[in-house]
């Protein structure tokens, strides 16, 4: 059996956001397809033991190594961008090179472009062969956060997500209080981020998004054929829950919430269009499950004690998702598959989402996932779902589609396409 070994930012588990489902995903793939020896992971970060093999964990910049990776790699070569660039450490490099000469993978998979960076400066990368798991394309997440803040010129969007633990404090506090910063470093950074996108798959022999669209997108912008899509490999714990859904006017959004897409349009939902749901369904109840809320969000909520809850992280999401009405994603912007849509299709979830909500998730936009980018008509598709025939046709269309697209079953068989030799043709 071949040797795999995951080069990785961030740990795999707990797969407490979308991306650490991913590489949660591909870590139990991998388990159950490979003797213990033939897959290891090599971090940035802290691993869990079940993943140590031994590795140590790779030596992450320094605070000075990263003020000059901006200056020189960002600032005057404009070779990296800024999130290359706080990941990039020679260290690390030949921690990675000492890695793969003692390993002797047959298979090297890196965790985006601030992994990918590392392989054109490894000796010997015709030995195996390399895999860049994209995620989704930052390029188009700064473009949509962009025309967001156009589109609304009152809202703060706070871009940096789970990243604003690898910025230095100094820099930090730059950007955050000058919001005019803000856009002109998104612009800049949506730049140079496209041109690594556009370039770096070249010495891959295969590069993956989460997202059909995106899949498109790249192939479009640069005629690679070696573009493919990775769905989130699902491992079921346990029997899925069966709904208990009582008639009661419940929905959910779900979703860590110091993410831009999902705060802010979770914010403005409420803000312009709460009003209007409690005059179509006047006992409804929103559950909002996802860490760090934030002051703006909790103020918004609390002017709806009866009618939302800030639930915070939900550990586990099947009690709250099988006794609800639906699910709700009214998403403004965005990039990249929601892997909480997934999630409720797996359990028989009636979704209404936008386009961004549903985007990357194969659907006809009626059935089981509820495509509406009126954000008016929200209440009405909402309302709809109170019947319980409908509902539960509704409900019965969710499992449909995740079983088609997203089941164990169906992923298995694209991930042994994906990483099993030789590559697969292009599509």
């Amino acid at each position: 059996m071949s040797r795999t070994l995951l080069i990785t930012t961030v740990a795999p588990y707990p797969k407490n956001v979308g991306k650490r489902v991913m590489l949660g995903g591909l870590c139990d793939w991998f388990a159950a397809e490979r003797a213990a020896a033939d897959f290891r992971v090599l971090s940035f970060d802290i691993l869990p033991p079940a993943l140590d093999t031994g590795f140590p964990r790779l030596s992450r910049p320094s605070r000075w190594r990263k003020f000059w990776n901006l200056a020189w790699h960002t600032g005057v070569r404009r070779d990296k961008s800024m999130q290359e660039a706080l990941f990039w450490a020679p260290e690390a490099q030949r921690q990675i090179a000492e890695a793969i000469a003692e390993y002797e993978p047959k298979l090297v998979i890196y965790d985006t472009l601030r992994a990918g960076q590392y392989h054109r400066h490894l000796p010997g990368t015709s030995s195996f062969r390399a895999v860049l798991y994209l995620d989704d394309l930052f390029s188009v997440r700064y473009e949509r956060i962009l025309a967001t803040l156009a589109r609304f010129p009152g809202v703060t969007i706070d871009a940096l997500g789970n990243f604003v633990e690898h910025i230095p404090k100094a820099l930090l506090s730059l950007y955050r209080a000058f919001p005019g910063m803000q856009r002109w470093l998104l612009r800049r950074e949506r730049r140079l981020i496209t041109k690594s996108e556009n370039t770096q798959p070249v010495g891959f022999d295969l590069a993956l998004l989460v997202s059909d669209h995106e899949v498109q997108r790249l192939r479009h912008r640069t005629r690679f054929e070696h573009v493919f899509t990775l769905r989130p490999f699902l491992k079921a714990t346990s029997a899925r829950s069966p709904r208990r859904w009582t008639g009661r006017p419940v929905f959910v959004f779900l979703g860590s919430l110091n993410l831009p897409h999902n705060a802010v349009s979770l914010e403005l939902f409420i803000q312009m269009r709460f009003e209007a749901l409690l005059k179509q369904i006047p006992d409804v109840r929103l559950v909002v499950a996802g860490r760090h809320a934030g002051a703006r969000l909790q103020l918004l909520a609390a002017k709806y004690p009866d009618h939302i809850e800030l639930a915070g992280f939900v550990d586990d999401l099947e009690p709250l998702l099988a006794g609800c009405t639906g699910m709700i994603a009214p998403l403004l912007f965005g990039s990249g598959v929601k892997i909480k849509v997934i999630d409720a299709l797996r359990m028989g979830v009636p979704v209404v989402a936008t386009d961004y909500g549903a985007e990357g998730i194969t659907t006809d936009g009626r059935n089981g996932l509820i495509v509406e980018n009126d954000i008016d008509q929200f209440g009405a598709q909402c309302r709809r779902l109170l019947d319980p025939e409908v509902n539960a046709a509704q409900s019965a269309a969710s499992l449909v589609l995740f079983e088609a697209h997203y089941s164990a079953r169906v992923v298995h068989d694209d991930y042994d396409r994906l990483f099993t030799l030789p590559a697969p043709a292009p599509a």
